[in-house]
Formats: C-alpha cells, sequence, structure tokens
C-alpha cells in the first residue's frame, strides 16, 4: 500500500526521476509551435531498425547508451 500511496504525491521524488531502458517515458517536444507531449521509448538501436521494433526486449541489437560511452562519437 505504500507503494501506491506514493503515485498520489504532486512533487518530484528521487525514484520516480529515472528513466529505464525499454520503457516509455513522456517527452515535452516542440511541433508546430506547440508544445507538445509524447510517449517515447528509451531505448538505443542500429540506424537500419525499422521503428516498430525500437522499444522491444526480445532483439538483442538494441543497446543502452551511457554517457561514457558517447564521447567517442
Amino acid at each position: 500500500m505504500e507503494k501506491l500511496g506514493s503515485l498520489k504525491s504532486v512533487g518530484q521524488q528521487l525514484a520516480n526521476s529515472r528513466i529505464f531502458s525499454g520503457t516509455y517515458a513522456l517527452v515535452i517536444v516542440e511541433g508546430s509551435g506547440k508544445r507538445l507531449i509524447r510517449p517515447m521509448c528509451y531505448q538505443c538501436s542500429p540506424e537500419a531498425m525499422p521503428e516498430n521494433m525500437i522499444c522491444s526486449m526480445q532483439y538483442p541489437e538494441t543497446y543502452n547508451a551511457r554517457g561514457n560511452n558517447l564521447e567517442g562519437f
């Protein structure tokens, strides 16, 4: 019951500030001069992978991005 109680909180909690790979998170984007909230999947994938397969954890070709690995690109 304690975990259910945290769903009703209005403030930001440290435990809720992380996004895990293979999950969806709400992202604010700008389109047509408006700010829109869109659900987006957090998962990196090879460039040629079809969009409908990107957030599927069943494909081993997807991987997690780590900040220290991105510096070389």
